[in-house]
């Protein structure tokens, strides 16, 4: 899809409805601007705040896919309390 935007007077354009839907872009996200051979492309970007950076890292988003795969497989156990759960580790 194609769509005409103006740039405003204070340098702002309105994206449109149907490429915030398709990009899952929300009010107050992040648009790189990159130049190509092509012309400008818009990119949306998520903004992580150091404190949570490690848990978008590869490793720690592995680490959930296999915590979920394990879910799904059923690979659970419940343990009511402390003892039972110091018995089940210990043997």
């Amino acid at each position: 899809m194609r769509s005409l935007v103006k740039v405003q007077k204070n340098k702002n354009i309105t994206l449109p409805t149907w490429a915030m839907r398709r990009y899952r872009v929300e009010f107050g996200d992040y648009l790189q601007i990159a130049e190509t051979s092509a012309g400008l492309v818009l990119r949306p970007v998520k903004v992580v705040d150091a404190d949570q950076a490690y848990f978008w890292s590869k490793e720690w988003q592995e680490g959930e896919a296999e915590a979920e795969r394990d879910i799904k497989a059923g690979k659970l156990k419940r343990i009511g309390n402390a003892r039972s759960l110091r018995k089940d580790l210990l043997g």
